[in-house]
């Protein structure tokens, strides 16, 4: 029997930047399995903003004078902020916060962003007053906020302040400044990072149900390991049904008049339940300072009733509620608790470390919302961060 040798044919290779430049389309057709590679994709979202409609003269295409593209995750929402439009109040990320982010991950790549002086640009940046919409340009003096004089890599994250001071908010105003600072060409790589700024609410729902949180979907799988803020039980909405109190990371619920009690610490698989020691069937978590805790676990030791629908994603808690004091038939003042149903929207995260995690949360908890609304905005700003360091991997800096 004659054996014919099988052809054996190259793997396709990546698109180089200069391939990608004067081929834009190619970003639209490159295979799925590609996608998963983060230098690759750092350079099919520089290829199209290093070919921006300003020519590729714009920017020094060297390491020597480089300004990064602008590595868009999140909308960057802040128009509540400045009196316009209202739409929906966002968190917006402090500076120290930022800083924090962005060096951690940078750090991860080996960059070290208190390395050398600070450098100062001045640039024109074109605004538009908000009375008048008329646009004009607006000298900013741009003083970078780290800088690495190893590879000559600064960067600069524009907060909420940065915007009131150029009348622009998050990605439109990073889209500009990053224009203009290309424009100049200064010494060294540059990099924009701004504000994620995801808002707390996008909207209400019946029963003062919040929809649609941002970073959140509806939960599709309701059970063991949903989470809930202890703020839910705290909510004065609830009377004196359940009291809470909070020991550091300790946590320790009973119901009104003592005869239940459930004791958990964040990151503990166990807990102490009516005076024994029971496996949770996952640990109680802790983000920004608010505490979540196995909703499941809580609500059987105290002998909470609830309910869950999966297709609108509404967790339904029925718990007594203090109504005030009243006269039994021997005349003698009880206190008196009616039963009153809670609705809250159960989530679960759409990215990050936590994502396999399902939170319940409902509408009157701010603090809670609030502080899952900054992790995502961290979240949201690492993943710039990360294509930033990806980016400099593909051009030879890092």
């Amino acid at each position: 029997m004659k054996v014919k040798p099988v052809l054996r044919y190259r793997s396709p290779r990546y698109p180089t930047r200069e391939q990608l430049e004067s081929q834009a389309r190619l970003s639209h057709v490159i295979p799925s399995r590609w996608k998963e590679n983060a230098a690759l994709i750092a350079i099919l979202t520089a290829a199209p903003a290093l070919a921006r409609s300003d020519g590729p003269e714009a920017v020094k295409k060297t390491p020597d004078s480089l300004v990064a593209p602008l590595f868009q995750h999140g909308a960057g929402e802040t128009r509540g902020v400045y009196g316009t439009t209202f739409s929906i109040l966002p968190v917006l990320l402090s500076e120290e916060d930022a800083r924090q982010v962005i060096e951690e991950q940078l750090t991860k790549a080996g960059l070290n962003m208190s390395r050398g002086k600070k450098s100062t640009h001045h640039i024109s940046v074109m605004t538009v007053d908000p009375k008048t919409k008329q646009p004009s340009a607006k000298n900013v003096s741009l003083t970078m906020d780290g800088y690495d004089s190893k590879y000559g890599v600064a960067y600069e994250f524009l907060s909420a302040n940065d915007g009131k001071e150029t009348g622009g908010s998050g990605i439109e105003l990073a889209g500009k400044v990053r224009d203009a600072l290309a424009k100049e060409a200064p010494v060294g790589i540059q990099a924009i990072f701004y504000d994620p700024a995801p808002t707390v609410y996008e909207g209400m729902g019946p029963a003062g149900i919040g929809r649609a949180m941002s970073g959140m979907t509806p939960c599709e799988d309701f059970g063991e390991t949903t989470l809930i803020p202890t703020g839910f039980f705290t909510t004065p909405f609830l009377g004196s049904s359940i009291r809470v109190v909070v020991e550091g990371r300790r946590v320790t619920l009973s119901n009104s008049d003592g005869s239940k009690q459930a004791e958990l610490s964040v990151g503990r698989e166990t807990a102490v339940i009516n005076g024994k020691t029971s496996k949770l069937p996952i640990p109680a978590v802790e983000y920004d300072g608010v505490i979540y805790l196995p909703f499941q676990a809580v609500a059987n030791a105290l002998d909470v009733a609830f309910s869950w629908d999966n297709p609108s994603g509404q967790l339904t808690i029925s718990l007594p509620v203090y109504e005030g004091r009243v006269k039994n038939a021997d005349g003698v003042f009880e206190q008196r608790f009616e039963d009153r149903d809670f609705k809250s929207l159960v989530t679960t995260p759409t990215g990050g470390e936590n994502k396999k995690l399902t939170f319940a949360f409902v509408a009157w908890d701010d603090k809670a919302t609030r502080a899952w609304a900054k992790a995502e905005a961290r979240r949201l700003l690492r993943l710039q961060a990360r294509d930033f360091a990806a980016w400099l991997k593909t051009q030879g800096v890092i």
